[in-house]
C-alpha cells in the first residue's frame, strides 16, 4: 500500500539535503551567485533564504540545543532610505 506524500515542495536547484533530521537545505544554485532555501522538515515551510552556507551553533555551552542562521542581503540596487 503506497503512502501519500505529507508534502510537495517544488523549487528549481542543483541539490537538495536534511541537516539534523530537521531541516531541508537546497541548494539553489541556478543563478550568478550561490543560495539556499532552508525549510522545516516536518511540514515543508519554508523559513529562509541564506546566500551563506547555513551555520549551526549553540547558544550554550551546558545544553547543546542547535540553532541555525543564514546571510540575505539586499540587491546593490534596492533603494535605500534616509
Amino acid at each position: 500500500m503506497a503512502h501519500k506524500p505529507r508534502y510537495v515542495i517544488t523549487a528549481e536547484g542543483m541539490d537538495v539535503h536534511t541537516t539534523a533530521n530537521a531541516l531541508l537545505v537546497f541548494d539553489r544554485g541556478v543563478e550568478e551567485v550561490n543560495w539556499w532555501s532552508i525549510h522545516r522538515l516536518a511540514d515543508g515551510r519554508r523559513l529562509f533564504d541564506t546566500y551563506t552556507p547555513l551555520a549551526e551553533f549553540s547558544i550554550t555551552s551546558d545544553v547543546q540545543t542547535p540553532r541555525y542562521a543564514g546571510f540575505e542581503a539586499p540587491p546593490d540596487d534596492t533603494a535605500t532610505r534616509a
